[in-house]
Parts: C-alpha cells; structure tokens; sequence
C-alpha cells in the first residue's frame, strides 16, 4: 500500500513570547495558519524504516524529524510493520515555516493509516509534542491559536484564502538562541491576536494586518538589518502588511490578489535566496486530525 501526502507549511500571522518557564522553553501565544506551499510525503510499507529526499543535504537517518517520527510511532506501538518515506521538499529549511515539523506531522498521520494502527486523536498529538513544538499544529487542518510551548491548540475558523508573498534571506539563525536572547522587558504582547481571529473569521485582510505582531522581530532585525530593510521595501512595493513567521527569516507580505503576491515576489527576488507567492489554506492530500474526539 502507497499513500502520496501533502505536507503544508505553517505560518505564524501573531507570536507573543510571553515569558520563560522553568523547564527554559517560554510561553507563547501564537495565531498560525496553514499554507497551500507543502513538502509531499510519499510512504509505502516495506520490511524496514527508511527514508530518502530529494535535497542531498538534508539528513536521511535519525536526525530527519519525519524519521524519528515514524520511529516514535513503531517504539510506541509495539508495532513490526515498517515503511519507506520519501520527502520532496518546497519548504524551505530553517525557515521559520515548520518544513521539517509539516513533515513529521504527515508520517504520523499516515502510518496511523497505513500501519492501521487505530491511534486517536489525543494519542497522535501526545505523540506529536513529543517531536517539537510545531507538530501538534502541523496536525490539525485549519487555523488555531497556539498556546503554552504551542501544545494548547484553540481551533480557529477554517483559514480564507488570502494571498500572501514569502521571501527568505539568507541569514544564520539558531532559534534558540534568538530566544535566549529575549530580554525579560521584551516579553509579553506585541500583536492583537483577537483582532487578527476576528479579522481571519471575517475574511478582512485588513483587520488581519492591524494585528500582526512578533516579538523575535526585533531580535532578528537587530542582528540582521537587511531583514528590516526588506519588510520596508515589500511594504513600499504595495503590500497590504508584512510579518515574520517563527523566528525568521522568512517574512510574508500580505496582498489582495494572487496577481499581487507574483509581483511582490518577482519584484524582490534579485535581493532574497528565495522567494514564492502562495495563499492561505490546506492541500486536499494532506491528512489532518478531526476536530475533536470521536
């Protein structure tokens, strides 16, 4: 048996770091979206885990997240069944768009499938938390607010389809150390997330773009004033608003077309290591959680 997977980026429209626990991951509060821009995660039984990917630079042992997931799934369910899983990558790494997290997510989804395994719903995302901070949102097929470590999901209306461009420059980053960066007096609210789930429940573009905030973005535009001078020149070339998903560097810009988003990518291109326009959604071959038990 084959199944042939979408695995859609993540986007954070809001991310309030809110404080530092004791375990040192912080708090946050976070609305994010899923994208129509995905990885495909192609997965067919064989006798053993393994995987490939058609980007010779990523790791294709136990540091690949989607590996390590599907070896969760065979430590945890006792299970001897095995599978390979191929990974053709869109998203780009270490982008602040959850690629690796998307990833993880969809070989979960479908070796519960494939393995017909019977996990439910709070099994899968007790499974996928353990993986990282993104996967349990990775899981879910629609918009949510993120709370604690990004484990406490509020399910959000259904995501419109607002048109967006992403750039990403290429600078070095360690999101941890972003975030051990964060002075105490830097933490707490810099976006208006109630306003930007009104805004996504209403489909106002504009109400989305009164609220977005990030509270990595000044970190990073510090160290890196190329990322400021990009928002700045998106923003004079005619975007609705722009953000920084994750903690960067990857920034959106917020359009009224798809026509629009196109030319806000073409138009910085030259300056970026990369560039594309995509919308707000979730692919039809992406399998998701339902929205609550049973």
């Amino acid at each position: 048996m084959r199944l042939s997977l979408a695995a859609p980026a993540k986007l954070n429209l809001t991310l309030d770091v809110l404080r530092r626990r004791a375990d040192g991951y912080h708090d946050i509060a976070s609305v994010m979206v899923p994208l129509e821009l995905h990885d495909t995660v192609d997965l067919e039984e064989a006798p053993r885990l393994s995987l490939s990917c058609d980007r010779s630079d990523l790791p294709e042992g136990p540091d690949n997240l989607a590996l390590a997931a599907a070896h969760l799934l065979q430590e945890e369910t006792g299970t001897r069944r095995g599978a390979h899983i191929h990974l053709t990558k869109r998203i780009p790494v270490a982008a602040g768009l959850a690629g690796g997290s998307a990833d993880a997510a969809q070989v979960l989804l479908g070796l519960n499938r494939l393995w017909e395994l019977g996990l439910g719903r709070e099994r899968l995302l007790e499974l996928a938390l353990r993986l990282g901070s993104d996967v349990p949102f990775c899981t879910l097929g629609r918009p949510a607010l993120a709370e604690g470590r990004g484990e406490q999901l509020q399910l959000l209306p259904p995501a419109p389809a607002l048109h967006l461009a992403l750039v990403k420059l290429d600078v070095p980053k360690s999101t941890g150390d972003v975030y051990r960066s964060l002075s105490p007096e830097r933490l707490g609210y810099t976006s208006l997330p109630s306003e930007v789930m009104d805004g996504l429940k209403r489909k106002d573009p504009a109400a989305i773009a009164r609220g977005l905030g990030n509270t990595l973005e000044t970190v990073m535009f510090e160290r890196f004033p190329q990322l400021e001078a990009m928002k700045r020149a998106l923003l004079d070339a005619g975007a609705v608003a722009v953000g920084m998903s994750g903690s960067g560097p990857t920034l959106f810009a917020l359009s009224h077309t798809a026509e629009d988003a196109a030319r806000l990518a073409a138009k910085v291109g030259r300056l970026a290591s990369w560039t594309t326009a995509t919308r707000l959604g979730w692919p039809a071959a992406a399998l998701s959680l339902p929205d609550s038990a049973g």
